[in-house]
């Protein structure tokens, strides 16, 4: 039945039943690829089949395993005859005592290679001391001679060893090698069976083509239109893709490639190389899987394929590519892959960028370590802003220290490293670091030509190290604030090919002027300690001065009042105890300002012992009731169950509590309550201060801590001190692991918390 003229449906028929009687004739329907043949499939039940019936196999690495032990099982079976055999003949072997020991360590050599080797002539050496060395039957001290021949001995068995162990794999690659071989050949012949039969195939699809090609030559007058707007859709497309700068790429439906003209104009690749997929060769090495198994998952799920990739230029450098491509569906079935890949390295590298500067400037804010955090700062500006990043300070003599220096290569890493203790100067004065010192000035080479380096070079070994190294394009920075120049970041292109353009030189010096910032502050932070350890040193040493003489006013006015100097009267009694008074106020200031000072310097000791709640608070109220009883005010103490213990320094918390129980008195008007009491709460035990006194300000409370802050004006102020009874509490508290905190409320009162860890529950941690 042929078609009727200008009928297409009538020739989608005649092809549809033409290709179904070729699959009719040929066994099954006709499709892209490898076409089993019927012997093959045979074969592959066959195969499955006897696959599913044989017993498990051990695999290679138990068998290899088993090898071994069993190598190392006969070197202790060889060298123990042979120690049995020494015992035996222990009076003739005295001259020759090794004799059979090197029998047992050449037979473990050829069974085992180096391994056993090395044990058997180790314990033979051992064992030769043992049983042919006078007294028999004893460890002796061997002599250098001996030692020397034990050695020789070890050094010749593990070079047997190893010699065995070499020729053993050789054997076994050369019949890896023959195996593949004949492997290799099999499928050489069933390739040219399975040729055969698609020729004859191809014979008879040929014949069925050109019955075809004869009904549709019938409908060239009808597709005429259709032709005329498909011709117009290929303009538009073309069109379309010459307007773009994006790259169109074809694929059959089984994903391989037959060429790609833009890629092999990108990549040098010739047309052979690039069909099938070896186009995924000039992709690097780091993403060549990953695009290889997106392509092939997307082949098989028949969804869009997407990629980012780096892309192997002709010039041999690499660039970042987007890939994307989507199947094209005719009666449900994919007859090909259309894609497009678009240049991205710009954006990549713009991104890379932006993320390497936020990390750096992050990094840098993180530490008052500068010299760490520039050590980090290099390895995090690599590869992005630099295939090799280094950072050079400025001693105090004008000396040039390095003092980090990253190399995307590690090899080359050390390389430089090698380099700068061997040529510093060279180094130092051909980067710019020393000019950059000097004049505060960026230094910029964006192209760094053979010659440059050559003069560069001062001998041979130099020059072989900076034609590895191969800088391609530089930058040399001042790290400077505040008019100092602290060093220099210095930035290197090499392996990459790169140049720097105006954005990495932005970037990098911005990072620049963050890193001089933290090293200033660092410096600076430094200098304040320093001043606030002076501080402290000379406040101790000023206290323990004042101590002295104060303590003679208090011993010469209790003479006076005494009357050991002559009579007093009631008015210089009265006097004299106002002196003792002042005496002792001032004492307890300089006690105070000599406390602090030994907290701020970090000399004070803490011995942590459990401490019973319940007789603490009871020692505080026999010290404190009976001064709040002297000012009318209540005392009340809510104790907690017996047995709850702290761990804490027990002079010290007494210290923290009288502090804060003393406040507590000082700023409580007559007729107020001050109430100690404590709280258990798991790990944790809470000794709580509250009082209904006068209150503190909210503006206040952040402050309240704080050296020398007192809480009254100073031209109202009633209640004397130095204002550093509650900093010098914090600090003990902090010092026994616990922490003091306050809540208060204007008019109402304070309370004071001091919380310390449980010592049943520091002893759980501790076990």
């Amino acid at each position: 039945m042929s078609p009727e003229p200008g009928n297409p449906s009538s020739a989608k028929k005649t092809l549809t039943s033409t290709s179904a009687s070729f699959a009719s004739t040929h066994g099954g329907p006709a499709r892209p690829g490898r076409i089993l043949s019927q012997p093959e499939q045979g074969d592959a039940e066959q195969e499955s089949v006897t696959t599913a019936l044989s017993p498990t196999r051990p695999t290679p690495q138990f068998q290899t395993t088993l090898r071994t032990a069993l190598a190392f099982a006969e070197a202790l079976l060889a060298v123990a005859v042979a120690g049995a055999l020494s015992w035996k003949f222990r009076h003739d072997l005295v001259a020759t005592r090794l004799l059979l020991f090197w029998v047992s360590s050449t037979y473990a050599a050829w069974r085992g290679g180096l391994g056993p080797a090395l044990l058997a002539s180790v314990i033979g050496v051992v064992l030769a001391n043992f049983t042919t060395t006078e007294p028999f039957g004893t460890f002796v001290l061997p002599t250098p001679d001996e030692i020397s021949s034990a050695l020789v001995f070890i050094s010749v068995t593990s070079l047997l060893g190893a010699t065995f162990d070499q020729l053993r794999h050789r054997r076994a690659e050369a019949m890896d090698a023959a195996k593949q071989l004949s492997i290799a050949s099999e499928q050489l012949q069933d390739q040219a069976v399975e040729l055969e039969h698609q020729l004859e195939e191809s014979h008879a699809m040929a014949e069925e083509l050109e019955h075809a090609n004869e009904e549709l030559g019938h409908l060239s007058f009808a597709n005429a239109a259709a032709r005329t707007q498909l011709e117009q859709a290929v303009e538009r497309y073309r069109a379309l893709v010459e307007a773009s700068t994006a790259v169109v790429w074809t694929a059959d439906p089984t994903g391989r490639v037959e060429d790609m003209p833009v890629w092999r104009e990108l990549t040098g690749q010739n047309r052979l190389e690039v069909s099938g997929l070896g186009w995924l060769e000039a992709i690097h090495p780091a993403e060549r899987e990953s695009v290889r198994s997106r392509w092939q998952a997307a082949i098989r799920s028949g969804r869009v394929y997407e990629a980012e990739f780096r892309l192997r230029r002709r010039d041999g450098m690499y660039r970042w590519f987007q890939s994307r491509a989507v199947p094209i569906r005719h009666d449900d079935r994919i007859v090909e892959w259309v894609g497009v890949f678009d240049d991205t390295h710009d954006a990549h590298v713009d991104a890379e960028r932006r993320a390497a500067v936020e990390n750096a400037l992050s990094v840098l804010g993180s530490s008052l370590d500068y010299e760490w955090t520039l050590a980090a700062l290099t390895r995090l500006v690599v590869p992005a802003l630099a295939d090799y990043c280094s950072v050079d300070l400025v001693e105090s003599d004008g000396s040039i220290r390095r003092v980090s220096i990253t190399h995307v290569d590690p090899d080359k890493e050390a390389m430089l490293r090698d380099m700068w203790q061997h040529y510093p100067r060279e180094l130092a004065q051909r980067l710019g670091v020393a000019e950059v010192v000097r004049t505060a000035e960026p230094q910029v080479k964006v192209e760094v030509d053979a010659r440059t380096m050559a003069e560069f070079a001062r001998d041979r070994e130099h020059v072989a190290a900076l034609d590895v190294l191969a800088p391609t394009s530089y930058v040399c920075l001042p790290m400077s604030a505040r008019g100092h120049t602290f060093g220099t970041l210095s930035l290197v292109f090499s392996d990459s090919g790169r140049r720097y353009g105006d954005a990495d030189i932005n970037a990098a010096q911005e990072i620049a002027a963050r890193a001089a910032t933290a090293i200033d502050n660092a410096l600076l932070y430094a200098a304040a300690q320093a001043a606030n350890r002076a501080k402290s040193e000379f406040l101790a040493t000023m206290s323990h001065e004042l101590r002295t003489p104060l303590n003679a006013i208090a011993g010469y006015t209790e003479l006076l009042s005494m009357g050991l100097r002559g009579p007093v009267t009631e008015e210089q009694l009265r006097d004299l105890s106002r002196i003792r008074q002042n005496q002792q106020h001032l004492l307890e200031i300089i006690t105070d300002i000599l406390n602090f000072s030994r907290i701020e310097a970090g000399r004070v000791r803490y011995a942590l012992v459990p401490v019973p709640v319940h007789e603490l608070l009871s020692r505080m109220e026999a010290m404190i009731e009976p001064q709040a009883r002297a000012r009318s005010i209540e005392y009340r103490c809510e104790n907690v169950a017996d047995g709850i213990e702290v761990l804490a320094d027990r002079e010290k918390l007494e210290q923290v509590l009288i502090n804060l129980l003393s406040n507590a008195v000082k700023f409580t008007p007559a007729g107020g309550r001050i109430t100690l009491s404590a709280v258990s709460n798991g790990e944790r035990v809470a000794l709580r201060v509250q009082d209904t006194g006068i209150g503190i300000e909210d503006a206040q409370l952040g402050t309240i801590f704080e050296p020398f802050v007192q809480l009254e004006p100073a031209h109202t102020r009633t209640n004397e001190g130095a204002g550093l009874g509650l900093a010098i509490s914090r600090e003990l508290t902090r010092g026994m692991g616990g922490e003091l905190g306050v809540t208060s409320t204007p008019g109402e009162g304070s309370t004071f918390t001091v919380e310390l860890p449980r010592a049943a529950a520091r002893d759980q941690l501790v076990g």
